[in-house]
């Protein structure tokens, strides 16, 4: 054989080899490998999600909505107008349950089996009055139009009982006091005999426009403590007295003031 045969035969083994490699080659898998982070993902948190509830204290008097703080001035206030207004008179009728009548003899309340009659709350710089009633019903009651409204009947606390009573501080706002009762050993409330029932006195504000309960920021001296709300000032400043019963006489704590952050 000779050269040229030779070359000739040598290409056509080279082109057959080629062609059977890149026909093996088709029929295998390819595997494409993604290059990037192999760490996992972190975990996502949904922002949507409900927050943990936060447990909050007792009371917080820097983060209530309405403080009571000692009055500045510590001489006793001119005005006292927490008496109640002589025209707004309580009537008992041989043939009914009593009833409210103004000067002009026109009946505000009428009591019945149903709503029997407690007491009264009036002011003099007040137009409207507070009726309290029995099964925890208390009033505000307009002496013109004769329409009344509704106040809570008790404080928005596990267990808890009605108001013990309902004081003006202005024509639109209304000071709540309610009582935490004093157990004994046996899981008893403490009768008078024994002493004050009253483990801890707290007061709630209600407005008569937004038809809101407050719970009142007290301060050092009274917070946890046990008191009576006394005598109303014409400037809205409060009286303060420690618990009395038919053993003892109330001690008076000072004049307090009811400061509105909002």
């Amino acid at each position: 054989m000779n050269n040229r045969t030779i070359i000739i035969v040598t290409c056509g083994l080279l082109l057959l080899i080629c062609v059977t490699l890149y026909n093996s080659s088709k029929d295998e898998p390819v595997t494409i490998v993604k290059l990037g982070n192999t760490s996992s993902p972190p975990s996502m948190t949904d922002s949507t999600a409900s927050p943990q509830p936060v447990s909050q204290p007792k009371s917080q008097s820097s983060d209530a909505e309405v403080e009571m703080v000692p009055r500045k001035v510590n001489s006793e206030p001119r005005e006292i107008t927490s008496e109640s207004r002589p025209e707004y008179v309580w009537y008992t009728q041989p043939t009914s349950k009593g009833a409210i009548k103004n000067s002009k003899g026109e009946i505000i309340f009428q009591a019945t089996d149903e709503l029997p009659f407690v007491s009264m709350r009036s002011r003099t710089n007040v137009s409207n009055i507070v009726i309290i009633s029995g099964n925890r019903n208390v009033f505000v009651i307009d002496p013109e139009t004769k329409q009344r409204v509704a106040l809570p009947k008790q404080p928005p606390e596990e267990g808890a009982k009605g108001f013990e009573t309902w004081e003006w501080i202005d024509n639109n706002t209304l000071l709540a006091e309610y009582h935490v009762l004093k157990k004994g050993l046996d899981g008893k409330s403490v009768s008078c005999c024994q002493g004050h029932g009253i483990a801890e006195t707290r007061l709630y504000v209600y407005n008569l426009e937004s038809n809101e309960l407050v719970r009142v920021g007290l301060p050092k001296q009274l917070e946890g403590a046990a008191f009576n709300i006394g005598r109303i000032a014409g400037d809205g400043s409060i009286e303060v007295s420690t618990p009395s019963n038919h053993l003892t006489d109330g001690k008076r704590l000072g004049w307090f003031n009811l400061n509105f952050k909002k």
